[in-house]
Order: structure tokens, then C-alpha cells, then sequence
């Protein structure tokens, strides 16, 4: 029965019983009967709400904001207000003395509409306000209210029921977002933070890794009494981190700082803070969100790649980080911005589109799967951080390290991503870097090496073992490098390192006596340099040098300071140095002796410097042998010598000077292929009486006077040594140059060559092979073929002939001829590659003739062929190799005694003439 309906009912009971009363008093104990009354009419009557207040209160607990614990109701019961009025009456008459009955009656009437009432209506309510009072109190969000009925209090319970239903589930939800944010917080790889914007950055949130990096528990910076974050910032820093966050401010733009923050134990740390200044659009008030990241092992990475590679390099670049939230499928429902970033998508297209697997390479991907599918099924046996790669937008793969983890009690992930691909590549330029060092170290002559403070061997290149005598795996088992340092230079060495952890830089090297393996001593020089991790020494880089070929140069550099490197006599400096000692008269007499050698310029013009170095290498030899082992000799200029003879009077200068000649010609007759003629002046004296430069001055006019009278016989006499060396070899002999000449005089009349002019081909064939005697004998007498270095020399000789003639001025004519006798009809001779008629007719006439007695005659390499067979090997190269007009005239000479007669005869006459 509703409530309604039983209010109702109570009413109507009670204004039957009063009607009922007040009938029988008015009609029974009246002394007349009363008029009739006309029932009043209902229209005063009216109703008033019953649980106003009620209805208010639950409406304040639907309309709270608040949730989490139900608020007090204040529900007290209170007696409601009459449910009907009634008019008064009309004027009746005064009643009977039997009025207190009537109010009796009403009491008792009045008192059971209370009981009704309580009974149907206000015991129930006090019932729901005493629960609702309860659940404020107790806070249980399970517990819930009990009324029974069907009546609209009940209704109200129900409403209240549904209610906390609401709330609970709210409070759940509200559970699982806490538990969902500090999931991706704890992920992130960094502390995330919220602070306010205020000078100390009061923190108002800080993630489990804050303590982490910086050592100090989150509880000391949060709350009211919590310490400023600003007091942990390095000193040198602050001002840098206050400019960049006021910037960001203004600029309303992210912000990434590198700073340096000092831990509790006293260390400093250097952090990344990567954030943004957040704004209350309400408020107005500004705070900072952000994450705090550990950077001094990626600056420690760049400090190595800098110091491995010139040790001058540094590079340091910021490791992003990104994160995802996949359900259990594998779609990605949330991403945050450094995500995007990352792989270049925006926020739309990610969330609830693309799965997580479409940012795997496909190689990649199989490994991945069985790790998330491990992951879902036994988390245990899957560690939650390990590295991978990611494709971003424009197909690039990423390297990252990816820390994942099951969010409790679902199915769904929550993944993080730190971009490493900056990291890969410094360590990968760290190893192509230390690759390079040791391939660069590996190739060098020197000894490079790494010690510790205390000298024990850290590294060597594989030249230790060479120079040291130590295999590589005794260097680097323990060996200290003090022990190939002589034992008296060992205490200068520890010195000298002390010195240079001490900056002292100068000499930049010592140098010590070394000491192999087998014992054996070396002149060594160290090159030290300290090796510096965050300034503190730490040990020492450098190189070893043996320094025995460098002393060795020195010593060859002192030498050839006092000496002609040439041919080892002193020189021009040291001879005046002596000349100037000798001045003082302590040694006299002094004699002086000047040579010169007669045609060195005309040998190094026609047979090259080659040989004119080995003539003055063997003049040096010679007057070696004549002077005494005291006396100074010296190479004063190109081809002139001198010598300082102390204590020698005249006699004993004119001796020597005497054996000086013996000795040259003793060298001419045993190597005429290097003919030698040198003019000799000496003067004698003595320097207490005579200035020194006088003596020179006089031994000096005595040379030249010498070499002008025997000018032109020292040229001739070189050249006919050098006629004669070329007879020396076995095919050039006297009988080859007497037929050259008469095979040249038989063709001379049918050209027209007038008989005057055929004294120039006697001495054409005479001279015409002198450049082959600076051909090495081996090359001429080889037996087999030559090397085409070998033909490369041969074939220089028209040259250097042309060379030797053109120096004489009666035999000056024949250098174009003799230049040219190695030319060919078609061009393909040497050394000019003339063709036909640019070839000179005297020229033309010696290579026929010079072919023929060539194939006619033996050498070492083949027989001599029959005239038969040279005239027809003739016949087969005119017009190519020779003259086609020339060899028909050749060929048609007469072979008959009388010819050879005639020839004689003209041979002859040429012969008297000269």
C-alpha cells in the first residue's frame, strides 16, 4: 500500500471519529433540538508536503562534487505539520456543560492519528537517516540502505542505493587511471616531476626513478616542508636553468636543459630536464611539467669518442624518449608526443588506428612477437627493458631501448622508447675511432705504448716485439717500462714523469740508454704524455724511438759538415779552417798542393755525370795513396782538389806530387774506360815568414799555368783513351773500322761525293760507335736478348757520340751523322725518328754499310752470315730499314780483286792525307 494511500485512510479515520463525537454531544444532551447546520464546505482545506527537507538532502548528495566518502545527512524526524485544516464553524449556540467530553474525545482522537502516523511514516524514516548516517560515518562504499514497501520512501532508498552503485564505480575507475599514470611514469626512463613555477621549483609530484638519479628521496621535496629543487642544482648552473625556464615562459615553448645537480654523497651528476611551463587557463598560475634524465654516462661516451680521435673531438646530442599504450591486441590506444615526434606521425593518426607492430622492422618483428606473447603469459621470464629497432614515417630504422611492462590487472601495455641511434653512432664512430687508433698505431715504426702511474704496460703496437725483443703477451702481462731503461738512466726517467704530470712540457722527449731482451743497448727517446679522465692522471700515452739510425744520421750529418759526401775527402770549410790553423807557423813548412782534373766538364757532357762522379770518386782514391795519412786533402770545388802538407819542405813536396802522376797513370793503363788527366801546382814555405793565403795563391797560378800549356793534348789524349777503350771490346777492333771505310769510300763515287770531301768519311766510320763506350761491357758482349732497360741504354749512344765529337772542333762536322745513323728509311728508327731523305745521305751511306759488315761478321750471340745472305737481307729491307737507290748501288759494286784494289788505292791515298 503506498504511502499516499495510507495517509489517506489515516485522515479520513480521525474525522469520522470527531464528526462521530461531536454528533452525540450536540444531539443527545442538548435541551432542544439544533438547527440544522450546513456542513462547511472543503475548500480551506490544504495539503503540505510531508518530507520536504528529506528530498533536499538526497538532492545536495546527487549534486556534490565530492566523492569517495558519502557526506552526513542530517535526517531528524519531525512531527508534520496537520495534514487538513478545517474552516471554523458557524456560531452555534453555547454548548452543554458536557464539553469536556467532547475534548476528551478529540485527545484520544488526536493521539491515535500520532500513533498511525509514526507507525506507517516516520519510524521507516528514522531508520534510512540512522543508515545514511552510518555510511557518512563508516565511509563503506559497499555497505547499502534497507526500506521496504513499495511507497515512494522506498522508492527513495533504492535512488540512494543506485547512488553509491554510481559512486563505487567511479571510485573504481578513478583507482585504475592512478594505477594506469604510475605504471607509464615508472616506465619512462627518467624521473617525471610537476612543480611549481616558483624560485625553489617546490616539487609537487615526483616518479620512483627521482632517487635514482639524484640520490635524495622524493619525500624530501614534497609537502609543505619539502626542500626547493634549486638547492640540489650545481652553483655554476642555476642562473643557466633560471634563463631557460623563464625563455620557455615567454615563449611558451618546451624547454631542454643540461645541467649539473650535486647528489647527497657529494658527486656531481649531469641530468637532462626536459619540460614545459604549464599555465592554468583559470587561475592563471603557472607550473612545471617535465622528466628528468641521466646524462653523464652518454657525456662520459663522448668524452671518449673526443679523447680517442686527436683527442681534440666532442660530441654530445640529445636521446629522446617516447611512449605507447597498446590494449590487448596490440593497438595502440594512447601515445604521447615524444612518440610522434619520433616516428614522424601525428596523435589522430596513431591512437586506435595503427598497431604497434606496424613501426617493427620485419626482421625484427618475429623476436618482438615472441617477446610480447611471453610478456602476456609469463612475465617472469621476459626482462622489461631491452633494444630493438623502430621504422618512423620515412622508413628510417631508429635504434631504441624499450622498456615494457603489463599494466596489473588487464592485458593491456604500456611501453616506453629511448632514442639511441645518436648513442649507436658515436659508439660506432668509438670503434671505428679506436679501430683507426690501433691500425694507425699498429703501422708505425715506433713503439706505442699506454702505462699506468706505476709504469706497468696497459698497451703496445706489434713494433715493441721488433724493437724490444719482447713478444706482445710479455709486454702486456704485468711488465713495467722502466725495465728497458738502463739502469743509470732509470731515476732521470721517473723524474722526467713526474715532471710532466706536473705540466712541464719541455723538452718535449728524454733520451736514455735502452735495453733489449737479449741484453743489448740501444740509444732510445721517450715521448711522454699524460693521460687525463675528468682531470685527474691516470696514466701515460707515447712513443718509444730507437734512435740508433738517427744517431747514425747525425754522426753521417757531422761528417758530411767537415767532408765531401762524394768521395769522403774533407771539405772546403774544414780546409779553410785548417788552412787558417796552419797560418800560425806551428808547423812549418807547410806545403800546397792543387789539383785539377783536365776535361771533367767534356766527360760529364758526352758520357754523363755518372761517370764523371765515378772519375772524381777514383781521383780521391789515387791522392789518398800519394799523400801522407797527416796531411789534410780536400775537394775544394767540382774538379778541383787541394791538400795541406805540415811539416813537408819542397824535396819531399816534389815526391809526392811525382807519385800523384805515377799513380794516374798506373789507374789509365789498368781502366781506360775512365780515362783521367789532371794538372798539378804546389808551393811550399813557411807560414811564420809567408802568409798562408800567398802559398795557396801561388800553388793555385802553378795548377792553371800547367793546365793551359797541356790544354788541347788533355783533350786529345781523353779522347783517344776513349778510342781505345772502344777498341777494347771484342767485335769493335781495328779491321771492323778498315772495312766500315772502304765499304763507305766504294760508295762515295757512284753518290758523287767529291774526293775532298771523303776525308770525313774515314773518320766517320772512325768515331761513329765512340758513345758505345759508356755502355756497360755486360750489355754489349750479352749473349742472349736484352731487357728492354738494356736496349734503352744501347740506344742512347748516337746521342752521347754525337755528344763526344761535337766537343773537338775538327771532328765537329760528324756529330749530325752520327746522330743519325740509327735512323731507318720509314721512320721507325731512333733517337729522332727521321724518314727518307730527312735522314743525311752520310748517315744513310754508314747504316748500310755498318749493316752489312754487322752481318758478315761474328759475334758472341751468332755466327757470321755469307755475303750471299747479307746482300740478300739488304735487298729485303730497302725501303724500309735503308735507302732503296742506296742499296742497289751497294749491291752493284764489283767483287773482283781489281775492285778491292781500287778501294785500297783510295783508302790509302785518304789514309796519307790525314
Amino acid at each position: 500500500m503506498g504511502l499516499r494511500r495510507r495517509l489517506a485512510l489515516a485522515l479520513g479515520s480521525m474525522c469520522i471519529l470527531i464528526f462521530a463525537g461531536l454528533g452525540l454531544l450536540f444531539g443527545g444532551l442538548s435541551r432542544e433540538r439544533p438547527r440544522a447546520v450546513p456542513e462547511a464546505p472543503h475548500e480551506g482545506v490544504t495539503r503540505r508536503p510531508v518530507l520536504p527537507d528529506l528530498f533536499e538532502e538526497i538532492g545536495k548528495v546527487l549534486r556534490s562534487p565530492e566523492r569517495g566518502i558519502l557526506p552526513k545527512i542530517p535526517l531528524s524526524p519531525s512531527i508534520p505539520s496537520p495534514l487538513s485544516t478545517q474552516a471554523p464553524p458557524p456560531e452555534t449556540p453555547p454548548v452543554r456543560p458536557f464539553f469536556p467530553a467532547f475534548l476528551a474525545a478529540g485527545l484520544v482522537t488526536a493521539l491515535l492519528a500520532y500513533l498511525l502516523v509514526h507507525r506507517l511514516v516516520l519510524a521507516r524514516l528514522l531508520r534510512l537517516t540512522e543508515e545514511l548516517r552510518c555510511i557518512s560515518e563508516t565511509g563503506e562504499q559497499g555497505r547499502r540502505v534497507t526500506v521496504k514497501g513499495k511507497d515512494q520512501l522506498a522508492m527513495l532508498a533504492n535512488s540512494v542505493n543506485d547512488l553509491m552503485d554510481a559512486l563505487e564505480t567511479s571510485m573504481i575507475r578513478e583507482r585504475e587511471h592512478a594505477t594506469r599514470l604510475q605504471a607509464l611514469t615508472n616506465n619512462i626512463p627518467g624521473a617525471v616531476y610537476r612543480s611549481r613555477n616558483d624560485a625553489a621549483w617546490t616539487k609537487l609530484y615526483l616518479s620512483g626513478h627521482f632517487q635514482d638519479i639524484t640520490g635524495y628521496a622524493p619525500e624530501e621535496f614534497l609537502g609543505v616542508n619539502g626542500r626547493g629543487f634549486a638547492e640540489i642544482i650545481h652553483p655554476d648552473d642555476l642562473e643557466k636553468v633560471r634563463a631557460g625556464v623563464a625563455e620557455s615562459s615567454r615563449k611558451g615553448l618546451p624547454f631542454t636543459l643540461e645541467y649539473r645537480i650535486v647528489r647527497p654523497d657529494g658527486s656531481v651528476r649531469w641530468i637532462s630536464d626536459r619540460g614545459r611551463v604549464v599555465q592554468d587557463e583559470l587561475t592563471e598560475k603557472t607550473w612545471l611539467d617535465g622528466v628528468l634524465l641521466e646524462e653523464t654516462e652518454r657525456r662520459r661516451v663522448l668524452e671518449a669518442l673526443g679523447e680517442s680521435e686527436a683527442r681534440h673531438r666532442a660530441i654530445f646530442e640529445n636521446a629522446g624518449s617516447a611512449m605507447i599504450l597498446t590494449d590487448e591486441d596490440g593497438q595502440i590506444v594512447m601515445a604521447n608526443e615524444e612518440f610522434c615526434r619520433l616516428t614522424g606521425y601525428s596523435r589522430e593518426e596513431v591512437e586506435h588506428r595503427l598497431f604497434w607492430t606496424a613501426f617493427v622492422p620485419p626482421e625484427e618483428l618475429p623476436q618482438v612477437l615472441e617477446m610480447t606473447s611471453r610478456r602476456q603469459n609469463a612475465p617472469e621470464t621476459v626482462p622489461r627493458r631491452y633494444e630493438t629497432r623502430l621504422t618512423d614515417r620515412t622508413g628510417r630504422h631508429l635504434d631504441v631501448i624499450v622498456c615494457a611492462d603489463l599494466i596489473p590487472g588487464s592485458r593491456q601495455q604500456v611501453a616506453s622508447f629511448l632514442d639511441i641511434t645518436e648513442i649507436r653512432t658515436v659508439q660506432s664512430a668509438l670503434e671505428a675511432s679506436e679501430r683507426r687508433f690501433r691500425e694507425f698505431a699498429e703501422s708505425l715504426p715506433q713503439v706505442v705504448f699506454e702505462i699506468d702511474l706505476e709504469g706497468t704496460v696497459l698497451f703496445v703496437n706489434k713494433n715493441a716485439g721488433v724493437t724490444l725483443g719482447y713478444s706482445p703477451e710479455e709486454l702486456r702481462s704485468g711488465f713495467n717500462a722502466l725495465s728497458i731503461i738502463a739502469p743509470e738512466d732509470r731515476e732521470r726517467a721517473r723524474n722526467r714523469m713526474e715532471e710532466r704530470l706536473r705540466g712541464d712540457d719541455n723538452p718535449a722527449h728524454g733520451e736514455y740508454t735502452g735495453l733489449r731482451r737479449d741484453g743489448s743497448r740501444f740509444p732510445l727517446a721517450v715521448y711522454l704524455r699524460p693521460i687525463l679522465v675528468e682531470g685527474r692522471p691516470q696514466g701515460f700515452r707515447g712513443l718509444l724511438v730507437d734512435m740508433t739510425h738517427q744517431k747514425e744520421l747525425e754522426e753521417r750529418l757531422r761528417f758530411y759538415s767537415l767532408h765531401d759526401p762524394l768521395t769522403g775527402l774533407y771539405n772546403r770549410t774544414f780546409f779553410d779552417e785548417e788552412l787558417r790553423r796552419l797560418s800560425a807557423g806551428r808547423d812549418d813548412p807547410v806545403g800546397i798542393v792543387i789539383c785539377d782534373l783536365d776535361g771533367l766538364k767534356f766527360l760529364n757532357d758526352t758520357m754523363g755525370h755518372a761517370v764523371g762522379d765515378r772519375i772524381l770518386t777514383e781521383t780521391a782514391h789515387i791522392l789518398r795513396r800519394a799523400f801522407r795519412k797527416n796531411d789534410v786533402l780536400a775537394r775544394i770545388g767540382g774538379d778541383e782538389f787541394a791538400a795541406l802538407l805540415p811539416r813537408c819542405d819542397g824535396n819531399a813536396l816534389a815526391r809526392i806530387v811525382e807519385t800523384i802522376f805515377r799513380e794516374v797513370e798506373r789507374h789509365n793503363e789498368s781502366t781506360p774506360a775512365l780515362p783521367l788527366s789532371i794538372s798539378v801546382g804546389h808551393a811550399s814555405g813557411n807560414a811564420g815568414e809567408v802568409r798562408i793565403e800567398a802559398l795557396f795563391a801561388a800553388a793555385d797560378d802553378n795548377m792553371y799555368r800547367a793546365k793551359n800549356d797541356r790544354r788541347e793534348a788533355s783533350r786529345h789524349f781523353l779522347l783517344e783513351r776513349l778510342r781505345r777503350a772502344l777498341d777494347l771490346r771484342e767485335f769493335s777492333d781495328g779491321e771492323h773500322l778498315r772495312r766500315l771505310e772502304r765499304h763507305l769510300l766504294s760508295l762515295a763515287e757512284p753518290l758523287g761525293i767529291p774526293r775532298e770531301a771523303r776525308q770525313l768519311l774515314h773518320s766517320l766510320a772512325h768515331w761513329h760507335d765512340i758513345g758505345m763506350v759508356t755502355v756497360d761491357e755486360s750489355i754489349v758482349l750479352r749473349p742472349g736478348p736484352l731487357t728492354p732497360e738494356e736496349w734503352k741504354e744501347i740506344r742512347r749512344h748516337p746521342e752521347t757520340g754525337a755528344r763526344i765529337v761535337a766537343s773537338f772542333q775538327d771532328l765537329a762536322a760528324l756529330a749530325p751523322w752520327i746522330l743519325a745513323h740509327h735512323e731507318r728509311w720509314d721512320g721507325a728508327g731512333y733517337p729522332l725518328g727521321l724518314k727518307g731523305e730527312e735522314i743525311p745521305l752520310e748517315s744513310r751511306m754508314l747504316a748500310l754499310v755498318h749493316a752489312y759488315d754487322a752481318m758478315t761478321s761474328p759475334r758472341p750471340w751468332r755466327p757470321a752470315r755469307s755475303p750471299e745472305e747479307a746482300r740478300a737481307e739488304l735487298r729485303r729491307c730497302a725501303g724500309t730499314q735503308f735507302d732503296p737507290n742506296m742499296v742497289e748501288l751497294f749491291l752493284a759494286l764489283p767483287e773482283d780483286s781489281e775492285g778491292e784494289r781500287h778501294i785500297s788505292a783510295d783508302v790509302s791515298r785518304v789514309n796519307a792525307s790525314s
